[in-house]
């Protein structure tokens, strides 16, 4: 007996499982085995079609790889941006420092340019004070001087 392929039922075993029954085979891309005693059908894929589903699964496989690859990245990405805003922060709180360090030395600075300019104006004040009392005193020598040179004048006028 042949199938419409020219196959005839005693050439279509093919090795898988005998079961003594008549056996009908295509020859199409995709072998059909039909066991009609056990009313099974087999279907057995070409080689080009195991090649494809190889492929197939090694390029799931490989996407599967990058797409955990590309999680990995984030996830290190996500952790690099942390560490770089973190940095940032802590350049800022140092940036921070420094400047209210300079702030603060400007201020002591300028606290003591002004405790210098009132010590120089507490000096002037001094020196004025003192050059006053100097001119004080050297008006009332003075006066004194010309008090005893009237005097004596008095005096000589008596004399004569």
């Amino acid at each position: 007996m042949e199938n419409r392929n020219g196959i005839g039922a005693d050439q279509a075993n093919d090795g898988h499982g005998d079961s003594g029954n008549l056996v009908y085979q295509t020859s199409s891309a995709k072998r059909m085995r039909i066991d009609v005693g056990t009313k099974k059908v087999t279907v057995r894929r070409s080689d080009i079609t195991q090649q494809r589903e190889m492929k197939i699964r090694n390029v799931r496989k490989e996407m599967a790889e990058i797409e955990e690859a590309l999680e990995q990245l984030d996830m290190q990405s996500a952790s690099a941006r942390k560490t770089r805003r973190e940095r940032r922060a802590e350049a800022h709180e140092q940036f921070e420092k420094e400047n209210q360090v300079s702030i603060d030395k400007v201020k002591a600075m300028e606290a003591l340019k002004d405790d210098e300019v009132a010590r120089k104006e507490k000096a002037r004040a001094e020196y004025i004070h003192e050059q006053t009392e100097l001119q004080n005193e050297q008006n009332h020598l003075d006066h004194l001087n010309s008090q005893i040179k009237n005097d004596e004048l008095m005096i000589e006028g008596f004399k004569r």
